[in-house]
Formats: C-alpha cells, sequence, structure tokens
C-alpha cells in the first residue's frame, strides 16, 4: 500500500474509527489494541464466511491507515469534510422545510384572501342585483300609479266624462334635474293641480334627453286651458323650461256628437276593459316615439 495515498476502499462512507470502536482522537496504541481485539473475531482461521474476510481485510487497512501519519492525516480531513458536508446538507434542508412551510402559510393566506374577496364581489353583486330589482319594481308601481290616476279620473264622474290631464313632452339638457314639484309650480297659474308625474322617455347616456309630464288639473277646463295656452305659446313665465317643450297633448274623451270643445289632439285612448299592463305599454310606446 502507498503511505502517501488511500487506498481505494477508504472512502468517506467508511468510518475506521466506528469499525475500531476508538474515538477520532484515539493514540496509536490505543489503535492497535483496538485491532487486536477486533481483528480476532473475523480472523480467517476462525471465521470463514465471505463477509467475514471482508471484514478482516478493512481492518487490515483501518489498522495502516490510522497507524501511518500522512494517511490518518488525509483519512481525517476526507472524515470532516464529510461531516461538513452533512452539516450544510441539514441546515439546506432545514432551509427547504422553512421555506416549504412559509410556501404553504402564504398560499393558505392567499386562499383566505382570494376567497374573501369572492364573498365581498359576490356580496355586492348581491346588493346591486336587488338594487336593480327594486328600482324595476319601484318604476313598475310608478307606472301603475299613473295608469291608475288616469282610469280614477275617466270613472270618477258619470256627468263629467272630458280629460283632465295633459302630456307635454320637452326636451332637458343632461344638467337639467326638474322635479314633479317644480313642474307642478310651472304650470299651476293655468289652473288648480291635482298630481304630477314625471317619466323619462329616454334612458340611454345622450346630450339631451326627452322627459314626458302627465299633469292631472282639478278640473278638465283648467287642462284645456292649459293644453291651447302651451299650444298657442302663451307661457305665464320666461322659465327656460317653456322654451324647451318639444309637444303638447289633450286627453278628450267626449263622444263626437257631444264634443264642443275646440279641437285637439287625442294621442292616448283608454278604455274600462283594457288592463294596467296594455295602458303602461301604450304609454311607453308614445313615449318613445
Amino acid at each position: 500500500m502507498d503511505t502517501n495515498t488511500l487506498a481505494p476502499e477508504i472512502t468517506d462512507g467508511v468510518d475506521l474509527y466506528q469499525l475500531l470502536q476508538i474515538s477520532y482522537d484515539a493514540s496509536e496504541a490505543e489503535i492497535r489494541r483496538a485491532y487486536r481485539k477486533t481483528s480476532i473475531k473475523y480472523h480467517p482461521d476462525k471465521n470463514s464466511g465471505a463477509d467475514a474476510a471482508q471484514k478482516f481485510q478493512l481492518l487490515l487497512l483501518a489498522l495502516e491507515t490510522l497507524t501511518t501519519p500522512v494517511l490518518r492525516t488525509k483519512y481525517d480531513g476526507l472524515m470532516r469534510a464529510r461531516t461538513q458536508k452533512s452539516q450544510r446538507d441539514q441546515a439546506l434542508s432545514l432551509e427547504r422545510r422553512r421555506l416549504q412551510s412559509d410556501l404553504e402559510r402564504r398560499e393558505a393566506q392567499a386562499a383566505i384572501l382570494t376567497s374573501r374577496a369572492f364573498n365581498q364581489h359576490q356580496l355586492k353583486k348581491h346588493h346591486v342585483d336587488t338594487l336593480k330589482e327594486e328600482g324595476v319594481k319601484r318604476r313598475k308601481t310608478k307606472d301603475t300609479n299613473i295608469v291608475s290616476t288616469l282610469t280614477s279620473t275617466e270613472d270618477g264622474s258619470s256627468k263629467d266624462k272630458t280629460s283632465k290631464t295633459v302630456f307635454i313632452k320637452w326636451i332637458a339638457s343632461k344638467s337639467d334635474n326638474i322635479t314633479e314639484s317644480q313642474l307642478c309650480n310651472l304650470l299651476k297659474p293655468y289652473g288648480p293641480i291635482k298630481s304630477v308625474h314625471i317619466v323619462l322617455s329616454n334612458t340611454q347616456p345622450s346630450i339631451s334627453k326627452t322627459i314626458k309630464g302627465l299633469i292631472l288639473f282639478q278640473s278638465d277646463q283648467s287642462a284645456l286651458n292649459c293644453y291651447q295656452l302651451l299650444k298657442n305659446k302663451s307661457f305665464p313665465s320666461n322659465d327656460e323650461f317653456f322654451n324647451n317643450i318639444k309637444s303638447v297633448y289633450y286627453q278628450n274623451v267626449l263622444s263626437s256628437s257631444q264634443s264642443d270643445k275646440p279641437d285637439v289632439e287625442q294621442p292616448y285612448s283608454y278604455t274600462r276593459n283594457v288592463s294596467i299592463e296594455e295602458k303602461i305599454a301604450r304609454i311607453r310606446i308614445k313615449l318613445k316615439s
């Protein structure tokens, strides 16, 4: 055996100190004593097994390596390198476990945040849908009330069968926000007003929008006066609203034999047998025209 080179069988996977059951700082005398004690178990004269022969040969290499200073130094360096590598691997393993644990924690937090965001989105969507449904219900209720008011006006008196309702359509600027109360104040010079309803004819975004107003006067004469004066552009004030009026309609339900009123337009015709839904549909068709 070369006294400057470790035998091929001596690798960092072979612990010669453990093989001889001695400490890493054992003296040469302790090494030889341990060799004699251990080699007896595996001596070919006492143990003929193949494994025993290999073990005995390795004990000889251990004795030679650990009792030769140069070889022992090289072997101890090899073992230190193995120990350091094992420590690095252990540290890396701990770091990997830490990173894996941190990754799993972050993924769990992300899943919670995603679930929370999804739930908030669902709640917001449900809230928006609810508002839309309520808006549709309110619009339908308002339309129903308008038709109900018009119907009750026609059915309220068998003696007075003329309408008390004037329909006004006007163009309003985008910033205009006239209320039913304001419309009532603008038109009350024509006569006492019972109720006012405003309906948007065009709800799509545009530069201007058409608005429909349904004005129910307390008397048919006041309604007719309002119609005729507005038709003739005889306005009670200089308010910009009057200049934006597009058209005026008056509901006249007198029979042709009874009518001695001035000729007026009749864009609507209600009968007692027409359903409220059909009346609403007719009004909306007219509003879109």
